[in-house]
């Protein structure tokens, strides 16, 4: 830069030239087109197949279902019975004993398993998640799986993995959800087949 503040500070007159219209139009609409075609290519060509893998194509018949409830600040965790069939909820049933408003006159609810801030899973088996939200936005973050969707007031969302590891792992509100936000924590905790089936024999079922 030295140099050239020398080398052209005794020019008198500065010498600029024009490009031309066409030129210009073609240096703007080439390069929008590559990056257009890189940018939109990638996501259909990468990004759909994987979406179409976990979002369109439902979770497969042997999963394990799961309702998670996010509420401000906790992860509430519900599972069917024997039935196979969780029990219909009631937002005008929600108590301090009766978090998830679950209607106890409904005969599938009555052997429901409800847990506070831990999730159990089999490993090496399909986990159907289905999402919910009581009261503000969530997400519901799964870091050590790669799994995270938002938990949106009014809608039950659905969504699966498998888990490949035994062990604990974390679950993450990754949505600011309020001034409690860093305390909403939960555990994932995913165990050998046969232990899980024992856990899930040795559990308290919602029963009036």
């Amino acid at each position: 830069m030295g140099y050239f503040i020398w080398r052209f500070s005794r020019q008198e007159r500065v010498t600029y030239r024009l490009a031309s219209a066409r030129a210009e139009k073609l240096w703007s609409l080439i390069p929008g087109i590559v990056m257009a075609l890189v940018a939109e290519g990638g996501v259909l060509l990468i990004g759909l197949p994987i979406w179409q893998k976990y979002y369109l194509r439902p979770a497969p018949p042997e999963a394990v279902l799961v309702e998670v409830t996010a509420e401000q600040f906790a992860w509430n965790i519900r599972y069917p019975g024997a039935d196979g069939r969780l029990g219909r909820t009631d937002p005008r049933l929600i108590s301090y004993e009766n978090p998830l408003g679950i209607d106890a006159q409904d005969p599938a609810s009555r052997d429901d398993i409800v847990q506070l801030g831990v999730m159990y899973v089999p490993v090496g088996r399909p986990v159907h998640v289905r999402l919910r939200s009581k009261d503000t936005l969530h997400s519901f973050f799964l870091p050590h799986f790669r799994v995270k969707q938002d938990a949106v007031p009014g809608m039950t969302i659905d969504i699966w993995f498998t888990p490949t590891q035994t062990g604990e792992f974390e679950i993450a509100c990754a949505e600011l959800c309020g001034f409690g936000h860093f305390q909403m924590r939960g555990v994932l905790r995913v165990l050998p087949p046969e232990e899980f089936e024992r856990w899930v024999t040795a559990q308290p079922t919602f029963s009036p």
